[in-house]
C-alpha cells in the first residue's frame, strides 16, 4: 500500500486528485503514518503539504454535502408530490374504450369475462352473436355504447386482479349498488344515468385493495 504514496502525494500537490470521494480516506490515512514509517521518497514537508491539501478537500466535501441535503429536504417538488392527487385508476381504461375498434373492444372483454357474459352486456342472448362482432360485425342499438363501458369497467378492474375477481364483482351483489348486481345495473338501465354509480363502485372496491 505505501508503494503508491510518492504518486499520490505528487498528484495531490499537483492538483490532480482523483476525486473528492477518496480524499476523506486517504486524509485519514495519511495523518495516521508516522513520519518513520513513510518512504524515504516522501519528504515530511510533502506530507504535510499532502496532508492540509486533504484536509482541505474534507471539508470542502463535507460542506458540499450538507449543502446539497439542504436543497433536497426542502425542494418544492417534495412538497408537491406529497400533496398531488393520485391518477384516477379509470383514466387509462376510458381512453383505450375510446379509441379501440368495437371488434377490439369485444374480443377483450370476451378474453376477460368469457363470451355469455359479454353477449349478456351487448343484449343477445345467442352467444354467437360475439364472435360475428369481434369479427367486425355490425353492433345494433346501444350495444356498443354499453360494451364500450363495460370495457372501461372490466379493464380498470383487471389491472388489479384476476379475470375470475372480475366476473365475481360483475356478477356479485354490490352494497356500493344498493345491494344489486353491477352487470344487471349495466345492462337493464339507462347507461347515462347508472354509469357514475358503477364507477364510483369499481373505484371503491380498488380503493379497498
Amino acid at each position: 500500500m505505501l508503494t503508491n504514496l510518492p504518486g499520490k502525494c505528487a498528484n495531490y500537490m499537483a492538483g490532480t486528485t482523483r476525486g473528492i470521494n477518496g480524499a476523506p480516506a486517504m486524509c485519514r490515512f495519511l495523518a495516521s503514518q508516522p513520519a518513520a514509517q513513510l518512504p524515504d521518497s516522501i519528504s515530511i514537508a510533502c506530507r504535510d503539504r499532502a496532508v492540509d491539501h486533504l484536509k482541505s478537500l474534507c471539508v470542502i466535501y463535507t460542506a458540499l454535502m450538507c449543502y446539497l441535503s439542504a436543497i433536497v429536504r426542502n425542494w418544492p417538488w417534495r412538497s408537491a408530490m406529497a400533496t398531488a392527487p393520485l391518477p384516477r385508476p379509470d383514466l387509462f381504461a376510458h381512453r383505450e374504450a375510446l379509441r379501440l375498434p368495437a371488434a377490439k373492444v369485444v374480443q377483450t372483454l370476451v378474453e376477460i369475462v368469457g363470451r355469455k357474459l359479454t353477449a349478456y352486456i351487448g343484449g343477445v342472448k345467442d352467444a354467437r352473436a360475439v364472435d360475428r362482432w369481434t369479427a367486425g360485425g355490425e353492433l345494433y342499438g346501444d350495444a356498443e355504447a354499453r360494451l364500450r363501458f363495460a370495457y372501461q369497467v372490466v379493464r380498470t378492474l383487471r389491472e388489479h386482479d384476476s379475470p375470475a375477481v372480475v366476473q365475481a364483482w360483475l356478477t356479485g351483489v354490490n352494497p356500493e349498488l344498493g345491494d344489486r348486481v353491477p352487470l344487471r345495473v349495466l345492462r337493464e338501465s339507462d347507461i347515462d344515468a347508472v354509469a357514475p354509480a358503477i364507477l364510483s363502485a369499481a373505484r371503491a372496491f380498488l380503493a379497498g385493495g
